[in-house]
């Protein structure tokens, strides 16, 4: 068995095995910047018009969302405001 080796910050290597375990904290970044963008896309579109009317990947990811909930096909102004409210503060808290 082989023994377990510490895991490394972003700014340590291994030695000789290559660079180190990336820091949690950036998958986490990676995902939330992505979460961003996905509610960001939500929130152009539905300022233009609904989700409804676009024809792009993004439009795409919201249509097969609003499967399980038709608020987001349509552009519901409660669900609207409280998305820009999100992108918004979670974008400048950073």
């Amino acid at each position: 068995m082989r023994p377990r080796r510490a895991r490394c910050t972003s700014e340590e290597t291994l030695d000789g095995e290559g660079s180190g375990v990336a820091d949690e904290g950036v998958g986490l970044d990676v995902m939330i910047g992505s979460l961003h963008q996905l509610e960001g896309s939500f929130v152009f579109m539905s300022l233009r018009s609904t989700v409804k009317e676009h024809d792009n990947a993004f439009a795409s990811l919201w249509k097969e969302y609003s499967k399980a909930d038709a608020r987001w096909l349509v552009s519901d102004p409660t669900v609207v405001s409280l998305e820009i409210l999100t992108v918004f503060f979670d974008t400048f808290s950073n």
